[in-house]
Formats: structure tokens, sequence, C-alpha cells
């Protein structure tokens, strides 16, 4: 009978082709937001006089885009077709790479422009992806398929950087961006193997939803929670820009910016697959008190004394600590309103999550600026850049925190991964 029931959960969390589908679109479009992450704020970093200021610019205006386009396109995207969404993310990405080309040099001039347009097709992309995600995944497999998709993605983030890398120092950046251009088209044709559809009776109502939720006691708090850990996983991603200006600073080139971040993933891929296989929700909590505080002292190393060293013992860190949370949060997002049975508040709670984590971006990229523009009123923008390093690193303390808090919470109304 055991046996029956085990081979039975195997079949139930077997991944239909429809989303390996969605796996393989996702992935190319890992591989773009590594050309935008890494390479694109590199390029930023080169032509640019007051680096910070710029990434962070550029950064401001696309999570502002993304947030306001993400509220707008939920009102839509609940009575219609996700995959078209889905489709238009990947031709307005194709614009935004054309400019990108076009501009050249004179990008820096139009990071308002580029961060806006960027931001819209994220929004079209994370409003689809995440609908469909909860749609086409079933509660059974969503721990696997999460699992599948980070494990993916970090192998691309292995591979992708050095050969991006070595593009870029052999040509030249429009050679590249045109080369993920191409990615792009793939990716608009894979997108055709994705079936979707709006389901009967749905709607949009981020009112009601929260009425929804706050009548539902301890399953709504479960809910809020999500949501506001969501905020501090948004505090967080400015931890990649930062890594990418201190990294070039140091080492000065495209290609050894694509082996560390290479190298990088080598690591946190490993971290991955031992938390997949050791690790579920609640048993947890030492590994994220390591990565609560770990990263402090090797930030504060890094800001003391800036070398090779100190920057590779700061990435490495600061990576691995956020695939942690990454990792772990993500499987947390995806089947908390799965296992309460409130499929009818999808579209909304992922709204919610997004918004609220675009805010706390926006947040955090605006004092980038504000620090890159007292760093160049002083006549030093690296020491400010090192002043909100340290300031920033807290957030992946927060995060992993809240994280503890949340799995307990889980754990005693019994929600589980199976």
């Amino acid at each position: 009978m055991v046996g029956q029931v085990t081979e039975s959960l195997k079949v139930k969390q077997k991944l239909k082709p429809m989303n390996k589908a969605m796996l393989a679109t996702h992935t190319l479009n890992n591989i773009i937001s590594i050309f935008v992450s890494t390479f694109l704020i590199s390029y930023i970093y080169s032509i640019s006089t007051n680096y910070v200021m710029n990434v962070a610019v550029f950064y401001a205006f696309n999570y502002l885009a993304m947030m306001v386009f993400y509220f707008v396109i939920s009102n839509v995207i609940d009575r219609t077709n996700r995959v078209w969404f889905y489709r238009a993310a990947i031709v307005i990405r194709s614009v935004f790479i054309i400019c990108i080309v076009y501009w050249g040099a004179d990008l820096a001039k139009y990071v308002v422009l580029a961060g806006f347009l960027h931001g819209f097709s994220e929004a079209c992309y994370w409003t689809s992806y995440n609908l469909m995600k909860n749609e086409l995944v079933s509660k059974h497999a969503v721990a696997k398929y999460s699992g599948l998709q980070i494990i993916i993605c970090e192998i691309t983030n292995i591979v992708v950087p050095i050969v991006l890398g070595s593009i870029i120092n052999a040509a030249h950046f429009e050679t590249c961006a045109k080369i993920v251009l191409v990615i792009a088209v793939i990716e608009l044709v894979l997108s055709v193997f994705i079936k979707s559809k709006r389901p009967e009776n749905s709607g949009f109502d981020l009112k009601g939803f929260f009425s929804h939720i706050k009548d539902k006691g301890y399953e709504g708090k479960l809910i809020v929670l999500s949501i506001i850990i969501g905020g501090f996983y948004g505090f967080t991603t400015v931890l990649t820009s930062l890594k990418t200006i201190i990294i070039m600073y140091e080492f000065g080139s495209d290609f050894s910016l694509g082996i560390i971040t290479s190298v990088i993933a080598v690591v946190t891929l490993v971290v991955i697959m031992l938390l997949k296989k050791f690790t579920r929700i609640g048993n947890r909590k030492a590994f994220f008190l390591i990565s609560a505080f770990l990263p402090i002292p090797a930030t504060l190393l890094l800001t003391i004394s800036v070398s090779k060293a100190t920057i590779i013992i700061y990435s490495l860190v600061s990576a691995v600590c956020m695939v942690m949370h990454t990792m772990s949060y993500d499987v947390i997002r995806n089947i908390l309103l799965k296992k309460l049975h409130l499929y009818d508040d999808i579209a909304e709670y992922q709204c919610s999550i997004e918004c609220v984590m675009a805010l706390c971006r926006i947040v955090m990229f605006s004092l980038m600026a504000f620090a890159g523009a007292i760093g160049a009123y002083f006549g030093s923008v690296f020491i400010a850049l090192k002043v909100f390093m340290c300031f920033s690193i807290l957030s992946i303390t927060l995060m992993d925190l809240f994280l503890i808090v949340m799995e307990n919470k889980l754990v005693k109304k019994g929600i589980t991964e199976d």
C-alpha cells in the first residue's frame, strides 16, 4: 500500500510537456537577464563618468515601470489568455535590445528610457509567467518545477557569462547584443508550445483579495507575511548590481567579469543541490542564521581593503546567501495558495508580491542614486558606493530572519513541499 502511494505521488510530481516548454523559454529568458544584469550594467559602467548614478537611475525607472505596468496588466490579464502577454514581453524585450544596439555609446543619455522600456517588458513577462506557473504546474509538481528551474538557471549562469564575456572582449558589446536578440526570437518561437487560457469565472479584485485574506485568520497572516518577505527580497536585488560594479572596478574587463560570475554560479549550484536534497520547509533554521550574518563581515572586509581577494570573497558569500533564500522563498511563494486551496486569488497574490518587490527595489536604487550624487559632489563616488554596500547587505539579514519565522508558521499549519 505504501509503495502504491509513493508511486502515485511520483506520477503526480511528473512535469507535463507544457511545463517543460515553460522551463525552456524561462531558461532563454534567464540568458537575456544575465546579459542585462551583468554585461549591460558593465557597459553602462564603462561609458559613464558617474557610473553609480547611471546604473541606479536605470534600475529605479526599470522597477517603477515594472510596478505600474504589473498592476495595470494584472487588471487585464485575468480576463484574457495569459500566453499572449508572455509573448508580448519577448517582443518588447527584443525592441529594448535593438534600442541598446542603436544607442551604442550614447546609452548613458537614455538610461531613463532604457530602464522604462525594460521594466515594461519585465512586467508583461512576470505577470504572465507567475500566473501560468501557478495554473499549469500542479501543486504536487511545483517544488520539483521550482527546483529544476533554479538548477537549470544556475547552469546557464555558469556557461553564459563566460561565453558572453568572451564575445564582448573578442568583438564588441553590440555584437553580443545582436546574438542575445536572436535568443529572444528563439524564445518567442518556443512559446508556441505553451497553451494557456483564461480560467472560467476569473477576475481581478485587489481590494477584495485583501478583504478576503483579512477574514482568513491564521492563513491570511501567512499570505501577508509572504508578501512582506517579497519586499525584503526586493531590497536584496541591488546587491547583484553592486557586485558587477565592484568587479569591473577592480578587474576591468568583461571576460574577467564573466569568469568570476561563472565560478560563483558553480558554487551556488552546489549549494542549491545540497539544499534541495537535504532540507525541507521547517529544518533550514541553521542555514538561514548563517546566511543572515555571514555577509556582514565579508562586506566590512571589502570596504576596509578592496582587493581581488576581498571582492571574490564578498561576491561568493553574498551570492550563496542570496541563492539560499531565493530557492526557499520561491517554493513557499508558489505552494502557499495551492496548499490553502485559494486558487481564485493567485493573480491578486502574485501582483501584490511583485508590486511590493518593485517598490522596495525603487527605494534601494533611489538610495544608490543618492549615494552616487553625494559621492560625485565630494569627488569620491567609490567611497559612497562602499558606504551604500554596508547598508544594503543588511537586506539579506532581514530576509533570512523573516524566512525563519515564515517556515515555523508553515510547519505549525502543516504545510510541506510534498
